[in-house]
């Protein structure tokens, strides 16, 4: 299932700081087109989800010289794990034109973080990814680390990519995961977070649905979102 990205890269005003612009581009409920069954199963409603940018992607860097280009590249061929991973933070820190094939490349890293890093800088630059690309990013990583990796983000800084990837994951992780994920979106300042958490109380893990719960009952969210997860869980509230 193709995720949805947005089109041409938008042209937001350079930020004076390195703060990401969250200027909401989606709707309140950011729902698949896809035909609605009558009934689902409670966790396959994320595949129903529909998987927009929350926000305007910052602005695109400078190219890379010939110069550069060589430096990261040795950096991705670095014979220790921390260089090639530091590499990536390197790559995603500079978002210049022309690195995607780089940063798709390290989709391909043995090592988890530097997939998921590498995931997460493409979605940034606005490079159209697909459910594939998210399953390789995620790999075979085992329950703990993959929480882990989402865990980060509570605290730390999530860009618009971050937030996208982290919904987009959603379909493949476990309870444990899935938990995660929706302590990282309910920071989000997008109105999509306001879908994910009130889908995120259809989910069938007891201890996704607390955290959805437990968010929603302290934040305002628009009967209309209610009402379309209800059209797509197939179910009443």
């Amino acid at each position: 299932v193709a995720l949805q990205t947005p089109g041409p890269r938008p042209k937001p005003k350079k930020p004076a700081t390195d703060a990401i612009n969250t200027q909401t581009v989606a709707s309140p409920a950011n729902l698949s087109a896809a035909a609605v069954p009558a009934k689902t199963d409670a966790e396959s409603i994320w595949g129903f989800m529909k998987n927009d940018m929350g926000g305007e992607l910052m602005e695109a860097g400078q190219a890379l010289t010939a110069d550069q280009e060589a430096i990261f590249k040795a950096g991705l061929d670095h014979e220790f794990n921390y260089q090639r991973y530091k590499t990536i933070l390197d790559l995603s820190a500079a978002r210049a034109p022309g690195s995607e094939e780089m940063l798709r490349e390290a989709l391909e890293s043995k090592k988890f973080w530097t997939r998921m890093r590498a995931v997460i800088a493409l979605a940034d630059m606005g490079a159209e990814l697909t459910d594939e690309d998210i399953k390789q990013a995620l790999g075979p990583s085992h329950s703990e680390l993959r929480a882990n990796f989402f865990k980060r983000f509570e605290k730390s800084t999530c860009t618009v990519g971050c937030y996208f990837v982290a919904r987009a994951s959603l379909p493949h992780l476990d309870a444990a995961g899935r938990a995660q994920v929706i302590r990282v979106i309910s920071r989000e300042p997008s109105d999509i977070r306001d879908a994910y958490l009130v889908a995120a109380t259809k989910d069938q893990s007891p201890t996704v649905r607390k955290e959805a719960e437990a968010w929603l009952a302290e934040h305002a969210v628009d009967q209309a979102v209610y009402d379309d997860i209800k059209r797509i869980y197939g179910a009443p509230n």
